[in-house]
């Protein structure tokens, strides 16, 4: 039955003034003890089964046709946590507790129907069957629950009751009508599968709270004078429908285990201290002061900051090559990498423009989609990339194409991109990055003490906060002071302070203490800039540099590394020995891709116009266990070159 909200806030009602006139009546003739008064924490858990109470047969979103609901099952578990009180009222001469209760409950459940259907087909007959119709709940709430907790004849058994209210946090329902007979897979339905109207999706209309009544048994198990531990077993009834769509009620049985803390009394102030000892009669002390210096003659002083130039600092400008191509996920217009890397693509386009010698010549960009997408997405990725280039749109020539089909998934992957092509040559992109690296040679202070010794011998104790010291029992007037920056990682300026205390006590045990403290700032020395190109993302070995990619089953240059070129050139007018190495992907047969290879290593050669006398030729095949992803299986389709200087051959 649907209850409205007043018929279940009327129930709730009446079924306080029963709870609390029982308790009444009970205690009524008996005194409360303020010994029996306090705080308690409570935590429980549980499980058990949800009991589900259903009336309908379809909801809003999900036709369902021709059969009703009317119960489902699940297991449910929860958790929570809670705070009691011990009242005034008494139960069988104790005292009744009351509280409050929070957490969570997961109350999923299943509703199954069958029906008897005709119109299955196998072949050219056409049967009756049965289906089943199939709702299945995943609903989660958190839930507040005013609870009382009764004492009962048995000095260790307690009942509990409160209400619960609810608040739901999630409410996906998923529905399906599935062919259970004739078991033979060949009947299917008309649409020639054994499964109809599959539906998932948020419960339609939730209600936003939800109530309930839940009654418990509960039995004390002592663990130390303040914590107990109960198990309990309880039943929950539903009093409002989880939607304003259907009767759907639920309800549940479950068992558990609640742990309680009884937070003790606090203890009485300690009484107050003594009065303090008259003061010690005054004795005559050593006079002492300090000061602190640098003792490097470039040091300054500012009030009380010392600046020392100790700082070594290496900064490497480094030159990335990059693939001219960005891919995409399937269907989509988030770049595989994120939008992050579409922001580094954007960042080495535009450095490659400036680099370039005609900063007025044609790019051309080109967005791609595979067979199987929407051909709309091409414009939508290229879209994306224009908006974050500081471009002349007079020089920006657009194509759009879309791939043909295609039986390898990965292929289809490499469809999906935004490719630049600057001038009448593809060529790698340039990407630059700063990278600072320093470090600080330890800092040189002395202490300059300045001491009167009434009574001597006289005797000083050195402590440093920030620093070290090789004196730390001196009757010097000079103390050596060291500060080490380990861990400078930047030229930028540092600042550390130092704290240097010195303890002297003469021969009649009278002590003085002088202090000297400073703000030490460190600053640049010496700056060495020094500049690392580095050609091959993949990180193969350091003596190969990349020159060229292919694309699939190609032997002419996706993109070139014009720098690599240049420098391949130089190399061989300086005598040096080539090695080319030519890749391929895993895809096609052993045979087949060493032709190709010997192709892309001629087109190489060609192209660099080295003497053949000067050359000599790797062949690589991929791994198919090393490319995750297009970009990676790009670079297995290359052209490598390994120089070796005169007598390294």
């Amino acid at each position: 039955m649907l209850h409205t909200r007043d018929s279940v806030l009327g129930m709730i009602f009446r079924y306080v003034v029963i709870v609390l006139s029982v308790t009444v009546m009970q205690g009524a003739d008996t005194d409360s003890s303020g010994n029996q008064s306090g705080t308690i924490l409570v935590g429980q858990v549980f499980g058990g089964a949800s009991v589900h109470s259903l009336d309908f047969t379809e909801l809003p979103g999900f036709p369902n046709c021709c059969s009703s609901y009317t119960n489902g099952f699940g297991v449910s578990a929860g958790l929570g946590v809670g705070i009691f009180t011990t009242t005034p009222l008494k139960l069988f001469n104790r005292a009744v507790q009351v509280g409050v209760m929070g957490g969570l409950r997961l109350l999923p459940g299943t509703a199954l129907q069958n029906e008897e259907v005709g119109n299955i087909i196998s072949g050219t007959s056409v049967t009756d069957g049965i289906v089943e119709h199939r709702a299945s709940l995943s609903y989660t709430t958190f839930e507040v629950e005013p609870a009382a907790l009764l004492p009962t004849p048995l000095t260790d058994v307690f009942l509990l009751t409160g209400i619960r209210v609810g608040v739901p946090l999630t409410t996906h329902l998923e529905q399906q009508q599935e062919l259970v007979a004739p078991a033979d897979p060949a009947y299917v339905f008309e649409n020639g599968t054994r499964i109809r109207e599959a539906q998932q999706g948020q419960l339609p209309q939730p209600t936003s709270l939800t109530f309930s009544i839940r009654l418990a048994a509960l039995y004390r198990v002592p663990l130390t004078k303040d914590i107990n531990f109960f198990p309990f077993a309880s039943y929950t009834v539903g009093l409002s429908s989880i939607t304003k769509a259907a009767p759907w009620v639920i309800s549940g049985i479950d068992a558990g285990v609640l742990f309680s803390y009884a937070v003790p009394r606090p203890s009485p102030p300690p009484p107050p201290p003594p009065p303090p000892p008259p003061p010690p009669q005054v004795k005559p002390v050593p006079v002492s002061s300090l000061i602190l210096a640098a003792q490097s003659e470039h040091a300054v002083v500012r009030n009380d900051t010392i600046i020392v130039p100790v700082i070594n600092a290496t900064i490497t400008d480094t030159i990335c090559a990059v693939q001219p191509v960005l891919y995409y996920h399937y269907n989509s217009t988030e770049p595989i990498g994120g939008q992050e890397a579409l922001v580094r693509f954007a960042q080495a386009v535009r450095q490659s423009v400036v680099d370039a010698t005609d900063q007025r010549e044609l790019m051309e960009l080109t967005g791609s989609t595979s067979y199987d997408e929407d051909p709309s997405l091409s414009r939508s990725r290229l879209s994306a990339l224009i908006d974050m280039l500081d471009v002349d749109r007079n020089l920006v020539r657009i194509v759009m194409k879309r791939a043909d089909s295609t039986a390898r998934p990965e292929l289809a992957a490499e469809a999906r991109y935004v490719k630049v092509r600057l001038g009448e040559q593809a060529r790698m992109l340039h990407r630059y990055s700063e990278s600072v690296a320093a470090y600080a040679d330890p800092v040189q202070l002395s202490a300059m003490h300045v001491l009167t010794c009434g009574a001597p011998p006289c005797t000083s104790y050195v402590t440093v906060k920030g620093g070290t010291t090789t004196q730390s029992v001196t009757t010097e007037p000079v103390i050596p002071v060291t500060m080490t920056f380990n861990h400078a990682t930047t030229n930028q300026a540092i600042s550390r302070p130092i704290l240097v205390t010195v303890r002297t006590t003469d021969a009649d045990s009278n002590s003085v203490m002088a202090t000297a403290a400073a703000i030490v700032t460190i600053v640049q020395k010496n700056l060495v800039r020094k500049k690392v190109e580095q050609t091959d993302l993949r990180g193969v070995n350091s003596n190969t540099i990349l020159l060229a990619l292919f694309d699939f089953d190609s032997d002419s240059f996706s993109a070139v590394n014009i720098r690599v070129a240049d420098s391949v050139r130089k190399a061989i007018r300086e005598g040096a020995f080539i090695t080319v190495i030519a890749g391929t992907d895993e895809f096609g047969s052993a045979d087949y891709n060493r032709q190709l290879q010997i192709k892309r290593a001629e087109a190489a050669v060609r192209y660099l116009g080295i003497p053949s006398a000067m050359v000599t030729y790797e062949f690589t095949s991929a791994d198919p266990q090393t490319a995750h992803n297009p970009a990676e299986r790009a670079y297995q389709r290359a052209v490598r070159i390994r120089i070796a200087q005169k007598g390294q051959q």
